[in-house]
């Protein structure tokens, strides 16, 4: 499964030639404690917005190209709303520090952020409570927002993010490389993971070295996407699950499934289909680009022209499963006013991105993408979200039980006489960290939740 940050990344660099700053306004006395009055007679004045912009890795930050796009940016807000943008870019590398410092010091009002940033991931901040509930302003701004944005981006019934749209989708497709290697065949029937055995031997082309390319990734939670919402959003514990059919919490590594998924793996282990490296954790970060495979699978691209767009590489592309709105993916990529700005200066934010959300011209100037896919169907856990605390440390050790045994299983590590016997032995381990009570926990809160 090729991981999605670099186009999270990219996205967002679109997406946000707009918004950023950590500049003056230090001296604005704050009151986060305004009431709704005093916040809607403000709001009529001009209110500064601190927004910090993310730039690239690499990115040269030039003070006067930051200074051009907020003067741009401000003359062409000037006369469709009171919002006024100060803006500060930072490069990758300090990206998450700096943000971090104008969220303890109350110098950002809207910032962007991912689930793959260190120190500021959207589960940190909320623990935190760095972050601002903006239940109440999405409320008031009604259809101005996508409401399936809106419903897919709450925290235990709460809004603290507004995500962007193409990360609250998921859907998963398998790849067939059509360059950089001679064959006479093509496997654009192949509609399931399962179809590609036929292909394999003669899959093996020159310049082939992965026949399946899965990017050190297990892929039981991507291929059953139709059977399960694995509701962690977390490779390293889709141990556990929600069955789409019967809308329980399950044990996954019981199911037939994931026998069915970790035998089919071991087998193209077997057979060299995997490669070695996979388990060992050895393949190329950039291994999908370098194009010396013949298949593989992704999350959130469903057509050739995407494909080839991202990565470069001629192929065809197939859906192997339905698209799913939930709440998971808002954490990947969103945006988010930090907590030490006023009522008026939330309410401004807010404002903001709603005047980008219906407003051609600005949501082109920043590629702002606000449309849900049409044919996403909301998953069964949309809006539920897991609060691990009661059962923190027995979690983190069924995650390190995944790695020692679920990871070699996955990835086509485990010899296929010896599946049975490794899943076994896998239960018993989770067990023993605890699994059983992290089961009954996860149980309790999403009944509580559907009741």
């Amino acid at each position: 499964m090729i991981k999605r940050n670099i186009k999270t990344i990219l996205a967002f660099i679109l997406s946000m030639v707009m918004v950023l700053s950590l500049t003056g306004c230090g001296d604005k006395e704050k009151d986060a404690d305004q009431t709704d009055n005093q916040a809607e007679e403000a709001v009529e004045e001009p209110v500064e917005i601190k927004v910090i912009r993310y730039c690239a890795p690499g990115s040269e930050i030039v003070n006067e190209k930051t200074m051009k796009d907020q003067i741009e940016i401000n003359a062409y807000l000037e006369g469709k709303t009171n919002v006024v943008v100060s803006l500060t870019d930072v490069a990758d590398e300090e990206y998450d520090k700096t943000v971090k410092e104008a969220l303890e010091y109350g110098n950002v009002t809207l910032f962007w952020t991912s689930k793959d940033r260190e120190g500021i991931n959207p589960d940190t901040l909320i623990e935190e409570k760095a972050v601002y509930d903006l239940t109440n302003l999405f409320m008031e701004a009604g259809t101005s927002f996508d409401s399936k944005l809106i419903e897919g981006g709450k925290v235990n019934g709460k809004n603290y993010y507004l995500p962007l749209a193409s990360q609250i989708v998921e859907g998963t497709s398998l790849v067939e490389n059509t360059s950089n290697y001679e064959k006479e065949w093509t496997a654009e029937e192949v509609t399931s993971l399962y179809g590609i055995s036929e292909y394999m031997d003669s899959s093996k082309g020159d310049g082939v070295t992965y026949c399946l390319l899965i990017n050190k990734t297990p892929l039981f939670s991507d291929i059953y996407l139709d059977s399960f919402d694995f509701f962690t959003k977390d490779y390293e514990s889709d141990w556990i699950a929600v069955d789409r059919k019967t809308g329980e919490v399950v044990n996954t590594i019981q199911t037939q499934e994931y026998l069915e998924f970790v035998t089919f793996m071991s087998e193209l282990g077997d057979s060299a289909y995997i490669s070695e490296d996979e388990v060992n954790r050895r393949t190329p970060e950039d291994a999908i680009s370098q194009g010396n495979w013949s298949f593989t699978v992704v999350n959130n691209i469903y057509d050739s022209e995407a494909f080839v767009a991202e990565y470069g590489i001629e192929a065809n592309v197939t859906p192997i499963t339905g698209k799913y709105v939930t709440n998971g993916p808002a954490s990947n990529s969103c945006y988010a006013v930090g907590a030490k700005a006023s009522a008026v200066e939330a309410k401004a934010a807010v404002e903001f991105l709603k005047f980008m959300s219906t407003d051609s011209k600005l949501s082109e100037m920043f590629a702002v993408s606000e449309a849900v896919d049409e044919g996403a169907v909301d998953s069964v856990t949309k809006g539920f979200y897991f609060d691990k605390t009661p059962v923190a440390s027995q979690y983190e050790a069924c995650v390190q039980v995944f790695k020692d045994y679920g990871f070699a299983l996955e990835t086509g590590g485990v010899v296929a006489g010896d599946v049975a016997a490794m899943i076994e032995a896998y239960q018993v381990a989770l067990d023993e960290a605890g699994y059983q009570e992290v089961l009954a926990e996860f149980k309790a809160q999403f009944d509580s939740w559907k009741n």
